[in-house]
Parts: C-alpha cells; sequence; structure tokens
C-alpha cells in the first residue's frame, strides 16, 4: 500500500524546511554582503503587478548591479503587510529603505519610523506631502509631476476631438467625459480638475465632466467599474475616459470593447492612459488606446537608487547626477504617447 504522509506532519516539515532554507538563504546573503562590503538596501513596494512600479524596479536593479545588496518585498497593495516588511527590513540593518507606498497617507508615519531608526528613506512613485518629508533631513522623494500628467492627457484628448467631430455623439458641442482615479485626497482630485479644466480653456476645447470614478488601480476592477457605469447611464453618454494609470485604462478598454461593445472603429470612445507601458503601447498600435502618458520609468528607479546609495555609504544625494528640487525631491518629466510616436517607446 502507497504511503501517504499526514497533512500536519507535511505542513510541520514544510515549514521546518522552508524556516532553516530562509535562515540559511539570510546567512548566506549576510556573508556575501560582510565579505563585498556592499550596503543593503531594502526596497517595499506596493505591487509587483503594477507595470510602471516594475518597470522602475527593474531599472533599480541594474543600477544596484556590483554596488548594494538590493532586497525587495511586495505588499500586494496592504498597508499592513508593506509596514511589516519594513520593520523586518530595518531589523535586517538595511542601510537605506526605498518605498514605494500602499497608502499616501501612511507616508508619515513611515518616515517616523525611519528617523527613529537612523535609516534613510527614499520614496518614490506616489506623491509625499512636503511636510511628511521634513521630519527627517534623510527622507527624500523622486517621482513625477503628476499635474503635469493631467495636462499632457486633456492636450491629447483635445487635439484629438477637435479633428474627429464625430467623438462629439450626442452633438452637443461638448465631450462628457469620465475620470478613473485611485483614491487620493480630495485637495489633490481638486487640483487635478483644475488643471485638466485649464488645459482645456487653453485649447479652446469644450469638455465637461460626466463622473470621477475610483478605482484601485488594477485592470480588473476598472472594468467592473466602467461595466456599472455604463449599466447606470448608457453606452452613449460616454464620449471619452481619462485613467489616472495605463491598467485601469486597459480595463476600461476590455469594458467598452466586451461588455458593452461600442468602442468599434464606427463608434470610438478615446480612452487615455499614463505611464507609457508596454501593455498601453501595444493597444495604441493596435488603435484602440488613443494615447498614454510615460513618466520615464527607468529614470525614476535609476534615481531613487542613486539617492539611497548616497545615503547608504554617506555620501550627500546632492553629489548625484540628479537635481534636487529644494534638496528634497527628484521629478522625472512625462510625455504624450500617441499612434504618431508610441513606437519610439518601445
Amino acid at each position: 500500500m502507497k504511503h501517504v504522509r499526514s497533512t500536519s506532519a507535511s505542513r510541520a516539515f514544510a515549514g521546518t524546511f522552508i524556516a532553516l532554507s530562509l535562515a540559511a538563504a539570510s546567512l548566506l546573503i549576510s556573508g556575501c554582503d560582510a565579505a563585498a562590503g556592499k550596503p543593503r538596501i531594502g526596497v517595499a513596494l506596493h505591487s509587483v503587478d503594477d507595470s510602471f512600479v516594475s518597470a522602475a524596479r527593474r531599472a533599480l536593479e541594474d543600477e544596484a548591479a556590483g554596488k548594494a545588496v538590493v532586497s525587495v518585498m511586495d505588499a500586494q497593495n496592504q498597508q499592513k503587510a508593506q509596514d511589516d516588511q519594513i520593520s523586518a527590513m530595518i531589523a535586517d540593518k538595511a542601510k537605506a529603505l526605498i518605498v514605494d507606498p500602499v497608502d499616501v497617507k501612511s507616508v508619515e508615519s513611515l518616515v517616523v519610523s525611519a528617523k527613529a531608526s537612523q535609516v534613510p528613506i527614499v520614496l518614490f512613485s506616489r506623491d509625499p506631502s512636503m511636510a511628511a518629508l521634513e521630519l527627517w533631513d534623510k527622507a527624500f522623494f523622486v517621482g513625477v509631476k503628476t499635474e503635469e500628467a493631467v495636462r499632457l492627457q486633456a492636450e491629447i484628448l483635445a487635439d484629438y476631438c477637435k479633428s474627429h467631430q464625430e467623438a462629439d455623439k450626442d452633438k452637443d458641442g461638448a465631450i462628457e467625459y469620465v475620470v478613473m482615479r485611485t483614491d487620493s485626497k480630495q485637495a489633490d482630485a481638486n487640483a487635478a480638475s483644475a488643471i485638466r479644466q485649464k488645459a482645456f480653456d487653453d485649447a479652446s476645447f469644450r469638455a465637461m465632466k460626466l463622473a470621477d470614478i475610483i478605482a484601485d488601480g488594477t485592470r480588473t476592477d476598472a472594468r467592473a467599474k466602467m461595466d456599472s457605469l455604463v449599466h447606470l447611464l448608457g453606452a452613449s453618454r460616454v464620449e471619452a475616459v481619462l485613467c489616472s494609470n495605463d491598467e485601469m485604462a486597459l480595463g476600461v478598454l476590455e469594458s467598452l470593447e466586451v461588455g458593452a461593445n461600442f468602442n468599434s472603429s464606427d463608434n470610438y470612445v478615446p480612452v487615455i492612459g499614463i505611464d507609457g507601458t508596454r501593455f498601453a503601447l501595444d493597444a495604441i498600435g493596435d488603435g484602440s488606446l488613443l494615447g498614454t502618458v510615460r513618466g520615464d520609468a527607468a529614470s525614476l528607479g535609476k534615481a531613487a537608487f542613486d539617492l539611497a546609495f548616497a545615503l547608504a555609504t554617506d555620501v550627500s544625494p546632492q553629489s548625484t547626477s540628479w537635481t534636487l528640487i529644494e534638496g528634497k525631491y527628484v521629478l522625472v518629466p512625462y510625455q504624450k504617447v500617441t499612434v504618431e510616436n508610441y513606437k519610439d517607446f518601445k
């Protein structure tokens, strides 16, 4: 008769094996670290499923090769998990932290925790407040100008609709658009709305916001939220969609193409994202996505590492090749990406 190990015994054996393996790996890494004299830098990401963050991570790891031991942790969009991971990195004697926060409202506590442990911290991707950065003289930020992305999105939409009169489906002289964004402070959302409207005004373009939808940043949730909106308002009301990342833009496309079935060539709805991921570039190439706004993820990852490495080796961040605005943050520019130039970014 075939022998079958009991479930409890199997779990106990597996747990022991994993624990021993992790301990051995920790000793091995620590030994290599000490022998090579390379600082250990902890990297805490909100989600490795975010294409833009993953691109920044690859650039960060490439830049770190031969210079530092980098430990990357994925919080899977759970702030409690990220807090625990950062505590573990500090306990593991990380010389600096690079953090893409799950929740921007947690940034102040992250900076306070880093300061209490005397560990420099470089925040990236999601904008912290200057007040949070000023809590610790070794707290910095690397990111992009969110307001610039909003303005460029508006310009892409205005340029398209002014040369495609059919975009105004109800012929009322104004494009009714939907904004799909991740959760943020209402003040930030209001500021983005004002910037968007100014860009429309500067382009002499009439547009009215039909709905402001909050999604979790993923393709799946964006599709579900768009399905609900179309069911509530009807497909004909939606004339454009502006999304705060490419994954949500692709989810909206799936809803329009599959669920609502009204993104065909004769009934096209312009959708615009932010990030310039390879999936978005492919969608621009096949004509389904109107455009995106590309933040330079590679430069963001390199800048985050360069600042963290300088801090980990007791070198002034001002000595790096990056320009520090107000001595605290590096901003990477955005660029418009449409069918005219998307191949340049592939």
